[in-house]
């Protein structure tokens, strides 16, 4: 990470802004070089409790962004657990996608916002699939209803038609087959031994 870093400065890469590294992670402990990163994107889960679980357990100062995924149909979500049984889409994800062609959006994004009130990340890597645009309008609307409800957050999600890639709540941004949302300025998402995440009371408590 150093060298990568230092490279940055040299004159034959220098544009005047150093590197920001970013890494990956999936739901287990933190390999230590991964922890001198910029910032860290966690696999795409479909658990909030598993997701609060591991960030409760990892020690890491920098960005922190949760994964999340739209399941866009039911042989989908059954061809990522027959692959990937890590990722472990839930069967009622399943069972619902067949019934609601929608409904992978719909919990996707309802997911994107319990992350958001736990305060725990600072902010979402939303992977849209085929939807981007079903998602983006759905948190845009969902995010301009609570601030009319004086959530005391502000959206700043705009509409953009450029190809999908990484979302966040507050501010989204877009790399190309993602959107990373991150939370309004001034959010500090909660440190390790200080979050109590897993009590219901004390997330209660945050929003």
């Amino acid at each position: 990470m150093e060298e990568l870093r230092q490279f940055s400065a040299t004159p034959v890469f220098h544009t005047g802004t150093a590197i920001r590294a970013g890494v990956t992670s999936r739901l287990r402990p933190l390999p230590s070089w991964k922890s001198a990163a910029d910032f860290l994107f966690v696999q795409a889960s479909f658990s909030l409790e598993l997701l609060l679980r591991w960030r409760d357990s990892v020690d890491f100062d920098g960005p922190i962004y949760a994964g999340v995924m739209v399941v866009a149909s039911a042989p989908m979500g059954r061809k990522l657990n027959a692959e990937i049984p890590e990722i472990g889409v839930p069967e009622r994800w399943i069972d619902a996608i067949e019934r609601e062609p929608d409904a992978g959006v719909r919990l996707a994004c309802e997911l994107v916002l319990q992350v958001r009130d736990s305060g725990a990340f600072t902010g979402v890597h939303l992977i849209p699939v085929a939807r981007y645009r079903e998602v983006a309008a759905r948190l845009e609307t969902e995010l301009r209803r609570r601030g009319g409800q004086g959530d005391g957050r502000t959206a700043r999600t705009r509409a953009s038609t450029a190809t999908p890639s990484p979302a966040s709540v507050g501010t989204r941004r877009s790399t190309g087959s993602a959107l990373t949302i991150d939370n309004p300025p001034g959010h500090q998402p909660h440190r390790r031994g200080r979050t109590g995440l897993l009590d219901p009371e004390a997330r209660r408590s945050r929003r």
